[in-house]
Formats: structure tokens, C-alpha cells, sequence
């Protein structure tokens, strides 16, 4: 599948990119292995099913993605990912309480 980049040209992208400033976000690595180790936890530490665990997993990466965003000076998609983040955890949370 073809991305827009595939049809700009580096001059393109460079003046695309050109207002993009970094931020400075401190302890972003602390953050990124929080993430990762609530990724890497089992599921039955959680006592949930699978479905839910997906979710969750997806919700943390989202909230991965979000950082990252943020980082290289997105904070706009930084907070689409985040509130991504926000709709599945409330999904979660729906299925969680459902009676099985």
C-alpha cells in the first residue's frame, strides 16, 4: 500500500516537516518501560479473558504511539492517540463488567 510519501519528493518532505519542533518530554524512557512491562504481563495476572487483554494491549500501544508523537513534535496526533487510548479502555472496562 502506497503512503503519501511514496509520492513526495525529499524536497517535499523537508519543507513539510520544517516547522516541526521536538519537545522534551522528561522521563519518557520511564515511561516507555512502564508500558512495555504492562505489555509483557501475563494474562492471567490480570484474571481477564483474552478478548479484554487485547484490547488492553492495543490501548497501551496506543498510549506508546502517543508518546512517541509527542516526542517528535506531534502533539495534535499525540492527543487523537491518547484519546484512542481513553475509548478502548472504556470498551475494557464495558466487557470486563459484563456477566460471562
Amino acid at each position: 500500500m502506497l503512503t503519501p510519501l511514496d509520492y513526495m519528493n525529499r524536497e517535499e518532505i523537508r519543507k513539510a516537516n520544517e516547522g516541526i519542533v521536538p519537545i522534551e518530554l522528561p522521563h519518557a524512557e520511564d515511561y516507555q518501560l512502564a508500558l512495555r512491562e504492562l505489555e509483557a504481563a501475563e494474562v492471567s495476572f490480570w484474571g481477564i479473558n483474552r478478548v479484554v487483554w487485547l484490547q488492553v494491549r492495543e490501548a497501551i500501544t496506543s498510549i506508546g504511539n502517543a508518546l512517541d508523537l509527542f516526542k517528535i513534535g506531534y502533539p495534535d496526533a499525540a492527543c487523537y492517540c491518547l484519546r484512542q487510548a481513553i475509548e478502548l479502555a472504556t470498551c475494557f472496562a464495558y466487557i470486563h463488567e459484563l456477566p460471562e
